[in-house]
C-alpha cells in the first residue's frame, strides 16, 4: 500500500549507458551521497594486471569522467562527448 502518491511517472526501463559483455565487471551504478553525480563502478575480474580495454557509450550528456584506483587515487580525468564510445584502459 502507497499512503503518499507522487505525480511522477517513471519509465519501466531506463539505459543510461551501454557496456559490452566482455572486459570488465559492472560492480556498482548509484548516485553520489554529497554530489549530484552518478558513480559507475567497475573492475577488472582478471587475474592477471593485464590492461582491459571495455568501451562504454552513455545516452544522456556528461561532463566528465574520473577514473580512480580501488582507493579513490586519481588516475585519469577525461571530457566525454553524447554517443560517443570511452575507452576504459
Amino acid at each position: 500500500m502507497k499512503l503518499n502518491l507522487e505525480d511522477v511517472e517513471t519509465p519501466l526501463s531506463y539505459s543510461l549507458f551501454t557496456k559490452e559483455i566482455g572486459g570488465s565487471v559492472l560492480s556498482a551504478v548509484k548516485k553520489a551521497e554529497n554530489e549530484d553525480v552518478i558513480i559507475v563502478r567497475l573492475y577488472n575480474d582478471s587475474e592477471t594486471d593485464k590492461i582491459v580495454a571495455d568501451p562504454i557509450q552513455f545516452t544522456k550528456p556528461v561532463t566528465e569522467w574520473t577514473e580512480v584506483r580501488m582507493d579513490e587515487t586519481l588516475l585519469k580525468v577525461q571530457n566525454i562527448k553524447l554517443n560517443k564510445w570511452v575507452n576504459l584502459v
